[in-house]
């Protein structure tokens, strides 16, 4: 079985997930076979929490818990109609509690660190070393720069990749660097091959076609040819044709290739010239030519530019990720996205052993402690391609899998985590999904606003249903105040004086909503509002933001 479980905030997600745990144990699984992955350390600890509460509620009150009578919906879509086993369910318990050790609920990265630290660092001969914040990479950015201005060839390198986008500006390079690096998990998956040129007779003989076509339309029309081109081709092509018999095939191609931007934007005649329909036939065939061409012209850049640049690109990215791992394997510093990689990388090397077929090997699952029978990935919407590429290895054949997340909530968009890989995650898993649509934190209000404001999310092409408040939430209390001058609309000006008065009241009204000092506005309506500040949640950007208001 594969669920995907799509949560909004406060829909019970974590007692969802922890429900299904019992559920698998109570299935006949071993918890040593079940893995669940979570991406923060209060997350891992609140499901842990709620499965043991979850085990002892049950073992104490049995059928005449709450958490049986939840279980029941999810027992039901299973085909599970047994009653509660109550002496197996307390020798489970006991084990658990009894070898807490062997319960496998991490979060991501210490579950990719350890197998990290089991098979890929121990590999490279390393037994000993220091997880580092990510800010610390820059750092190491700038002695890779360092280190290829210090060798001719590294710079030679270097100079020749930049050459076409040259900076005097040190910090540009810098970046590059740093930015390369961030992205090295797209290089791992990118399953690069030698591109090979593709096949094309050049845009030379297409344009000269097109070109006798066009010449022959205008004499029809009795149109002087340099009427007949559009203002932007007038010094090019006459030039062109003044010059042809002199030019070679390669000169041609290089004028053309220098002119690309115009050759690519539009046709180079005046479409006005072919109005009528007694020209029609002409001007779809003189487009038709110059579409030909145009692709040959595309072809010509693709051969004769993108696939050496593209070369150049990896030439120039491989060398700064070999002295980025020797700077690494010298420091024995790594930090979470380099374990990533480095796990990725090596997880294919066949040395290893870890994967058999592209499947998870039996020494891979003997670094684990035991084969995974069941996965559950909370917050998955924050899961990068390349977790999901390491991961992937161990769902084949008959693993369970069930996916908790929220598009909303990708707040790990900066470490790869791609929401767009949730949205589909029931076509890639051949799943199901289901929605949560009990919100059980929210007032009612809040509950309304957003939906409301979700709604336009749903518009703009992310899945989102409305979530439904509890019915005995029904206060809470929404206002929504803007700050800043920048909001407000100028109306001192000719453009405010030339709308209509319906306009320009709406503006006035508009600006007088805007408050200049928001922190302050919002501290005055908290001290106004009866509220609870218990219940009470201030948002911002920033912390500096927060201490303002």
């Amino acid at each position: 079985m594969r669920k995907i479980l799509k949560a909004s905030a406060g829909t019970g997600k974590t007692y969802r997930l922890s429900l299904e745990y019992v559920n698998a144990l109570l299935s006949g699984e071993s918890f040593a076979e079940i893995v669940v992955m979570t991406f923060t350390r209060k997350a891992t600890a609140e499901i842990r929490e709620r499965i043991f509460a979850h085990l002892e509620d049950l073992v104490c009150r049995g059928e005449e818990s709450p958490v049986w009578k939840n279980l029941q919906p999810i027992r039901d879509e299973a085909g599970v109609q047994a009653p509660l086993h109550l002496p197996l369910l307390e020798r489970i318990y006991r084990a658990m509690l009894e070898n807490k050790d062997r319960l496998h609920i991490h979060t991501i990265d210490s579950f990719l660190n350890h197998l990290f630290k089991q098979a890929v660092a121990p590999y490279l001969g390393i037994y000993r070393y220091t997880i580092v914040e990510e800010e610390k990479n820059k750092e190491i950015a700038a002695e890779v720069f360092k280190k290829m201005l210090d060798n001719p060839d590294d710079f030679a390198l270097m100079e020749k990749f930049l050459a076409d986008n040259p900076e005097r500006d040190i910090d540009h390079y810098l970046g590059l660097i740093d930015e390369i690096l961030k992205n090295r998990w797209k290089f791992l998956l990118i399953q690069r091959r030698p591109r090979a040129s593709l096949p094309s007779s050049g845009p030379v003989p297409a344009l000269e076609e097109t070109i006798r076509l066009a010449r022959e339309a205008a004499a029809a029309k009795g149109c002087p040819w340099n009427e007949f081109l559009c203002k932007e081709f007038q010094g090019i092509l006459p030039q062109y044709l003044e010059d042809l018999p002199a030019m070679a095939s390669q000169e041609k191609e290089e004028f053309i290739l220098k002119h690309r931007h115009a050759f690519l934007s539009r046709p180079f005649w005046n479409g006005n010239e072919l109005r009528g329909k007694e020209w029609e036939g002409v001007k779809e065939e003189l487009l038709g030519r110059y579409e030909e061409f145009r692709r040959e012209l595309a072809t010509c850049i693709h051969n004769r530019e993108m696939i050496p640049y593209e070369e150049e690109i990896f030439r120039f990215s491989n060398r700064i990720f070999e002295l980025y791992d020797r700077i690494k394997l010298k420091t024995k510093e790594f930090s979470p996205t380099d374990i990533s990689n480095y796990t990725y990388l090596y997880l294919n090397d066949g040395n290893l052993g870890l994967l058999k077929d592209g499947k998870a090997s039996a020494y891979l699952f003997e670094l684990l402690g035991a084969e995974v029978k069941t996965l559950f990935i909370d917050e998955f919407q924050d899961t990068s391609i390349l977790q999901w590429k390491i991961l992937q290895p161990l769902l084949e054949g008959k693993v369970r899998v069930i996916a908790v997340g929220d598009e909303k909530q990708s707040i790990y968009g900066w470490r790869g985590g791609e929401k767009e890989l949730f949205a589909g995650l029931d076509r890639i898993l051949g799943g199901k999904s289901e929605r949560l649509k009990t919100c059980y934190r929210s007032e009612r209000e809040i509950t309304g606003f957003v939906n409301r404001f979700c709604r336009r999310l749903a518009a703009a092409g992310w899945d989102y249903e409305d979530v439904e408040h509890l019915p005995a939430k029904t206060g809470g209390y929404v206002e929504i105040l803007l700050g800043g001058t920048a909001l407000k609309t100028a109306t001192d000006t000719k453009a405010f004086q030339q709308l209509s008065p319906a306009e320009q009241q709406a503006i006035m009204e508009c600006n007088g909503l805007v408050v200049e000092n928001l922190p302050r506005a919002i501290a005055k309506r908290l001290k106004e509002l009866p509220v609870d500040y218990s219940d009470t949640v201030v948002l911002a950007r920033t912390g500096a933001d927060l201490m303002a208001i």
